[in-house]
């Protein structure tokens, strides 16, 4: 199909990447600025030292938090340091919601920083050290665009704290965003669910009556992002009601996220049903408290890309996939990128779920593949998704999205190819 290698021609090209040149600790791509925080003091042996990611964006547009929600990719760092240094994994200040249609995201708009920690062994060697990050990303507004960048910074490691001090400015970048990462909930806070008519109710007791709460959950597929949550305050707390995302398979045994509560008060949240008696709120009516029985998985019986389209959240076990796909049909280059994101959206669900599928077995039973064991693309997997024969020049294109160097991981890259392929397959019809 031309229309195919159309589509991934766009994908090989859409990951924007920043001209080469001498590398150094920023970078301006479309619509952001990123730079790699490290004070200008160094770092001592033994010590821990503050850093950071940070991102300026134009006016608009927003980069992701660790659960996007319903699309999208929060950014991801691969470090390259010297022996002695290790980087902590990036941290994620408080999020906003970012409705967007009929979808709801989870991130940032204006400014942000990740705080990371680089821990120092007192072995390290001492002298200048240089602190590598090749960084990916996904800024979106009407339309999203991957970027990546390859940051650098050379600081001194030291026997002793610097005696000169951080740049001001970045030491107020580091502290201002710091303290917007969520704290851990006080011993006297106690937390827990139950299962109500339409999701669950998350208990919350904080020892005074709260007036607004909103819920990030940290997890995919549990409840539905965008609907509403309905507080009810108590004496001591209060019950928000979450709606249950439709796709979801089973209750979940816990529900961890980020809870925001007045005046910016921001603490991680792990509820667990066990705990629904400690958190010791006021009762529910029998019928809010009752279970919604779960639903029954559909069959996916899609064998091409209309049926696929339209059978919904069934397509192929991707949670969402119709609505995602309704979300935007406008054929214009902003539309054809926010398109592609919807389609990336779907595809780990796309690849965990393909080899079940009994319409894509052969005469023999054998499950289709999309990716053997060195991640090179098949011809059962590529059939399944188009409808049709895989040709040489499907096997050849999916492979180059999964080629080292294309995209910054394999996963990724696997991503994209079976994004291409599902756009390819709805485009067609």
């Amino acid at each position: 199909m031309r229309i195919f290698r159309l589509i991934f021609a766009f994908l090989v090209t859409l990951w924007v990447v920043v001209p080469a040149s001498a590398v150094s600790d920023s970078a301006d791509a479309p619509h952001v600025h990123v730079r790699l925080v490290v004070p200008a003091q160094g770092m001592t042996r033994g010590a821990a030292t503050d850093a950071g990611l940070y991102f300026k964006l134009e006016s608009g547009w927003h980069v992701y938090w660790k659960n996007p929600g319903d699309a999208g990719e929060p950014p991801h760092v691969k470090w390259t340091l010297p022996e002695g240094i290790a980087a902590g994994d990036l941290q994620f200040p408080s999020p906003k919601r970012l409705p967007l249609g009929p979808l709801m995201d989870f991130g940032y708009e204006d400014e942000v920083l990740f705080p990371l920690k680089l821990n120092v062994t007192k072995s390290a060697k001492l002298g200048s050290a240089t602190i590598h990050a090749k960084v990916d990303w996904l800024v979106c507004r009407a339309s999203c665009i991957p970027g990546k960048a390859e940051l650098e910074v050379a600081r001194d490691i030291s026997n002793r704290p610097a005696r000169f001090a951080t740049v001001e400015s970045d030491a107020a970048l580091l502290s201002r965003f710091a303290a917007r990462l969520p704290k851990p909930m006080s011993p006297s806070m106690k937390a827990g669910f139950r299962p109500s008519k339409d999701g669950y109710q998350l208990v919350v007791v904080t020892g005074q009556r709260e007036s607004t709460a909103e819920f990030y959950p940290a997890d995919p597929d549990i409840i539905q992002n965008p609907a509403p949550q309905q507080l009810t305050p108590t004496a001591k707390g209060f019950i928000l009601d979450l709606k249950k995302d439709p796709n979801s398979a089973a209750p979940p045994s816990q529900l961890r996220g980020l809870l925001e509560l007045s005046g910016g008060r921001t603490f991680e949240l792990v509820a667990r049903p066990d705990d629904i008696a400690t958190a010791g709120n006021a009762p529910v009516a029998p019928a809010q408290a009752a279970a919604a029985a779960p639903a029954t998985p559909a069959t996916p019986t899609a064998t091409s890309a209309a049926g696929l389209y339209n059978s919904g959240a069934a397509a192929m076990g991707a949670p969402n996939y119709g609505a995602r796909v309704r979300e935007n049909m406008a054929v214009t280059t902003s539309g054809a990128s926010r398109q592609f994101d919807i389609f990336a959206a779907a595809a780990p669900e796309v690849i965990a779920n393909i080899g079940t599928l009994a319409r894509c077995k052969d005469a023999a039973g054998t499950p289709a593949v999309l990716f053997d064991t060195t991640g090179q693309c098949q011809a059962s997997g590529i059939t399944c998704i188009l409808g049709v024969p895989a040709t040489p020049d499907h096997i050849a294109l999916c492979n180059q999205a999964v080629k080292p160097g294309t995209a910054s991981t394999a996963d990724i890259g696997k991503k994209m190819a079976v994004a291409a392929m599902l756009a390819a397959a709805y485009t067609c019809q």
